[in-house]
């Protein structure tokens, strides 16, 4: 070890703090790293994994193959594996299930069974006359059918037609088909499988399998892997296949069917990445900046005795090797430690995503742990470059004298004029706030690095709320979740005698009744919002608005359906309290509350032949709207409602976009107009920016009418239903289908609905994310706050001999301490000036992101805003007062006399 070396170790532990406040920055840098690329690989392993247990270890279907595709297919190179099935024809079945009378039976090669997702009890077929049947032909309300394991089937195997065209298990039941047996073979039966895959809902035919048989038809379904996703759509294209891909198993190696999800998917991956490199090197390089700010006037002495800058360069990375080898492994450590913690807790939310039978595993692989401590290196080798560069630019005189960052600027020397201090600074700070603002202008380097280590943590804090606001409402948005537990018809029952029994039913935590009734609105193009022109203008035949919307000369009132709600009267005035409305007027005189937000989905073709996925988010009715026109239902003798009521129809049956709205045509005209509907003008109450329990966010028609239970018509309360949330959903349920039977409004299965149940996935999706969101903002934010710790602490620490003159010529520590109260109002105010602006930026980059899949209003957390904004004076003054409490006892002559400082 060199003396440079002996020199730099020296340094490291007579600066404790420092050092391990570095240390800490590159722990958690490569923490965070390391907690990204290992869940991300956890992520896709798992999902990888849901996706060959659900739908099979492929890429690409053939259906109806040649023997002859089936063997070029086994034989390329660029093919990992071909699963094969002879299709050996159709059979009738005893399915009690009329949308599905047939049995499909296929020959699987052992490929195939060990492909496809073919989970089974008993054994697999191993010759001819063996058949394994799927669990869902046995099953009361599907096909209801009897067998048992040893049972001899006997199928008449045959083809389905139709006017002579072949017909296959793409093509649904339908009448007047014809099946034509063409052979009788005897099958056993030794096993079954659960319901398969790659049988969809709407197929005529249960799949049951047997293993290929000599002399059977000649067909083939086929599912094949390429060696790499990449090489898919080179296949395709070479053997002219049909483009039917697994875009499940695609999607977890990083292909995705629609364009955009790809575009978002890699933009928030490196804003992610941005984002922590960011916070890494703001507080790395604070650090050797400061460090080298230290050894100033050391390297001012080496380099009088010799010292090259070479060598200095090399001490100083040295240094940045030290503190990375100590830090890097411990982030490492902490990095697998924080994710192996996090999913032990919320593993088991993982089970529901794949119905219980995948568990959520961490997966460490050297590829994740290797980019993370690549990234951290790179990470620590740009925070060092600078401060070393600059450190072998001083001169050894400089350096000694400790004058580089002491300057005085060339305006003030000329002019003689001082620094000016506000009336308002001298009232509140007197001499104090004058030496303060003076000792900035004179240290600007300083300064600045602090101020600048100030807006990064702002700007980290604030971006990084933005990119997991926008995250989880993406997911929201796509994942729907509804805001209730159990679900209770109460068809037959008096809803308001019953409620407060409802309400005490095991585990109820909260309920509401309503009903509900579609009502239809016509509006004209200046009542719509932009938002929602802007999605139906592109949505062709989207509630037959968009040539409507598209033809400036088309100016009549448009009929758009619209849901309305009776809430419960107790339970609507608690709703209208909560939303700071006054609900009397709303009991008393019956107007209704407008929730006026939904959410659309559009599938657009790309330039380049792809396909974007596009939700919209938006409102129906412009600002301002106050009134609105409601058809009534009628029905008129000898008339027909002419549809959607923005179209008439020709007497060939086309339809014609016409500028008559709303009218009747009569039933023998030939199409012409006859009457007209009745219409009500009705006045709106108040928007509200939420939804009763019970009632989900609207997709399609963006509009809600909120009225009282006690202004529901009589026909409509029929409809009624009871919603509500449960600390047991399970025991719920049954309580509910108790209390229903006891009433004699029991009227079977369906009427009472475990919600919670069925949406477990998607619950356990959004807390997963939102998990691992204030996971990440935790991170973050410690980042952020050791960052100004780090560069505040020291910059006091420097000062020692500043402050020691200060108070050998008579100031006191109270004036010492309102120099650094103001101080720290100076920081915390600049930091904001130019903070909340690029803060501003950051999101609005986030924003445009996460619109290229979810068109939603731009939003700002103002939350997370107030929460930077008193934390920057909380963290400033909170490290102020530690910095200052370690000097505040030290001997002014001892200060002074320390040439380190």
């Amino acid at each position: 070890m060199n003396v440079f070396h002996k020199v730099t170790l020296q340094t490291l532990k007579k600066n404790r703090v420092r050092t391990w406040i570095t240390i800490i920055g590159v722990l958690l840098s490569t923490a965070m790293v390391c907690a990204v690329t290992t869940i991300v690989a956890s992520f896709q392993g798992y999902y990888r994994d849901i996706e060959v247990y659900a739908s099979g270890d492929w890429y690409g279907r053939v259906e109806g193959a040649s023997p002859a595709l089936r063997q070029q297919l086994d034989q390329d190179r660029r093919i990992a594996h071909v699963a094969s099935a002879q299709v050996l024809g159709y059979a009738q079945s005893e399915s009690q299930n009329e949308d599905k009378p047939y049995i499909y039976l296929l020959g699987a090669d052992e490929t195939f069974f060990q492909t496809m997702p073919v989970h089974y009890t008993g054994r697999l077929p191993a010759a001819e006359g063996e058949i394994l049947v799927p669990t869902h032909y046995l099953q009361q309300g599907n096909g209801g059918a009897t067998v048992a394991l040893g049972d001899q089937l006997t199928l008449g195997l045959g083809d389905r037609t139709i006017d002579g065209e072949s017909l296959t298990q793409s093509n649904p039941y339908t009448d007047g088909e014809v099946f034509t047996a063409s052979r009788e073979k005897t099958y056993t039966v030794v096993g079954f499988y659960e319901r398969p895959d790659f049988e969809d809902y709407s197929a005529p035919g249960y799949t049951f399998l047997t293993v290929p048989e000599a002399g059977g038809p000649q067909a083939y379904l086929l599912y094949y892997k390429t060696t790499t996703p990449a090489k898919l759509a080179e296949v395709i294209a070479g053997y002219h296949l049909p483009e039917d891909e697994n875009w499940g198993l695609l999607a977890a190696e990083g292909v995705f069917q629609y364009d955009n999800f790809g575009r978002v998917f890699f933009r928030l991956a490196a804003m992610l990445i941005f984002l922590i490199v960011l916070g890494s090197v703001s507080l790395i390089y604070s650090a050797f900046s400061i460090s080298v700010s230290q050894r100033t006037q050391q390297f001012g002495l080496l380099r009088s005795v010799g010292a090259t800058k070479k060598q200095l360069r090399r001490s100083i990375f040295y240094e940045a090797a030290v503190i990375s080898a100590i830090g890097i492994p411990l982030g490492i450590v902490c990095g697998l430690g924080g994710i192996g913690v996090t999913l032990y807790f919320i593993g088991d939310m993982f089970r529901s995503l794949a119905n219980g039978e995948i568990p959520m595993q961490m997966r460490v692989s050297w590829v994740s742990v290797g980019a993370a401590v690549a990234i951290a290196i790179v990470t620590v080798a740009i925070s060092v470059w600078i401060p070393a560069k600059r450190a072998t630019k001083v001169t050894a005189l400089e350096a000694i004298r400790q004058s580089k960052d002491i300057r005085q600027s060339k305006d003030i020397r000329q002019s003689g004029r001082e620094v000016r201090v506000s009336k308002l600074t001298w009232k509140l700070f007197g001499l104090e706030g004058a030496l303060a603002k003076k000792y900035f202008r004179r240290n600007r380097r300083r300064y600045r690095a602090t101020v600048v280590s100030l807006v990064l943590s702002l700007v980290l804090f604030i971006s990084t709320n933005a990119f997991c606001l926008y995250l989880t409402q993406s997911v929201d948005r796509t994942a729907s979740v509804s805001n209730y537990d159990v679900y209770c018809n109460l068809e037959g029952a008096d809803p308001e005698a019953l409620y407060p029994e409802l309400l005490q039913a095991k585990g109820v935590t909260g309920g509401i009744y309503f009903c509900e009734a579609w009502q239809t609105i016509l509006v004209t193009k200046d009542q719509l919002d932009s938002s929602f022109l802007q999605f139906a203008r592109q949505d062709n035949g989207y509630f037959d608005l968009a040539e409507a919307l598209q033809d400036d000369s088309f100016t009549d009132p448009l009929a758009i359906n619209i849901w309305v709600y009776y809430i419960a009267d107790e339970s609507y005035r608690d709703f209208l309290t909560a939303q700071g409305l006054d609900p009397e007027p709303y009991l008393e005189n019956p107007v209704p509350a407008v929730y006026n937000q939904g959410t659309g989905v559009l599938y657009q073709p790309t330039a380049d032949g792809g396909l974007d996925r596009q939700t919209y988010v938006y409102q129906l009715l412009a600002d301002g709207v106050d009134t609105l026109v409601l058809r009534a239902e009628q029905s008129v003798e000898g008339y027909t409602y002419g549809g959607t009521g923005n179209w008439r129809y020709t007497a060939e049956g086309e339809p014609v976009l016409d500028q008559a709205t709303d009218y009747f045509y009569g039933e023998s005209s030939g199409g012409d107009l006859y009457l007209p509907v009745k219409t009500q003008t009705i006045a709106l109450g108040q928007e509200v920016t939420s939804l009763p329990m019970g009632i989900d966010e609207p997709e399609g028609a963006a509009c809600y009418l909120l009225y009282p239970y006690s202004a529901a018509p009589e026909e409509v309360r029929a409809q009624t239903a009871f919603y509500c949330t449960s600390a047991d959903h399970r025991a719920t349920t049954q309580a509910l289908e108790t209390i229903m039977l006891e009433h004699g409004a029991y009227t079977g299965a369906g009427q009472v609905e475990d919600v919670r149940e069925s949406e477990s996935s998607q619950r356990n999706l959004v807390t997963i994310i939102n998990t691992f969101s204030y996971g990440f903002i935790v991170l973050i934010s410690l980042i952020a706050v050791a960052n100004v710790f780090n560069t505040m602490s020291t910059n006091v620490a420097l000062r020692r001999r500043e402050f020691a003159m200060l108070r050998s010529v008579g100031m006191t520590r109270g004036g010492i301490n309102r120099m650094m109260n103001y101080e720290c109002l100076l920081y915390g105010l600049r930091a904001l000036a130019f903070g909340l602006p690029i803060s501003g930026v950051m999101t609005v980059l986030i924003y445009r992101m996460v619109a290229d899949t979810v068109t939603d209003t731009f939003q700002i957390s103002w939350g997370a805003v107030a929460v930077a904004v008193c934390s920057i004076f909380v963290v400033v003054f909170a490290t102020m007062l530690y910095a200052m409490n370690r000097i505040k006892k030290e001997n002014p002559i001892d200060a002074l006399k320390d040439e380190n400082t």
